[in-house]
């Protein structure tokens, strides 16, 4: 089929037809990509976004737990404001209750090195617990007896 054959109408039906065509199929290839992306996406922002903000609530629960041992010492425990140790328990075991997933998660992945990492952090957390409440109990028990004297 030669082109200078073809009549004037067949030519810009063609010269019309042909950019379109290819603009549609363009069109189908971009979204067949753009669906295998966002599958790929959806598969790793989930549990990632899901982890990410678990490790924030971690650190917070962290904090907290402090700062609530901490109140707790700087209030004496006075006048209602005794909820201190209550609450960094709360943290406590969110902080448990979040290394737990993540424990989880290791094990299923057969991840031995993360989780001796997140079974490293349970060690630890439990041991910064137990030390801020024996420091807050002594610090109340040692401002008790102070303020006997």
């Amino acid at each position: 089929m030669n082109p200078k054959n073809l009549s004037i109408k067949a030519r810009i039906m063609l010269g019309f037809a042909l950019p379109i065509l290819l603009f549609a199929g363009f069109s189908v290839w971009l979204s067949t990509q753009l669906a295998e992306v966002k599958q790929d996406l959806n598969k790793v922002s989930g549990p990632s976004m899901e982890h990410a903000l678990l490790a924030t609530q971690m650190d917070k629960s962290v904090v907290q737990i402090q700062q609530y041992l901490q109140d707790v010492s700087a209030t004496r425990a006075k006048d209602g404001l005794d909820d201190g140790f209550k609450n960094a328990k709360q943290n406590f075991d969110a902080l448990n209750s979040a290394i737990d997933t993540f424990e989880k998660q290791f094990v299923a992945s057969n991840d031995a090195a993360e989780l001796n990492g997140i079974r490293s952090i349970r060690t630890s957390a439990a041991s910064y617990f137990a030390t801020g409440m024996t420091m807050a109990k002594l610090t109340l028990m040692v401002v008790q007896r102070l303020a006997t004297r």
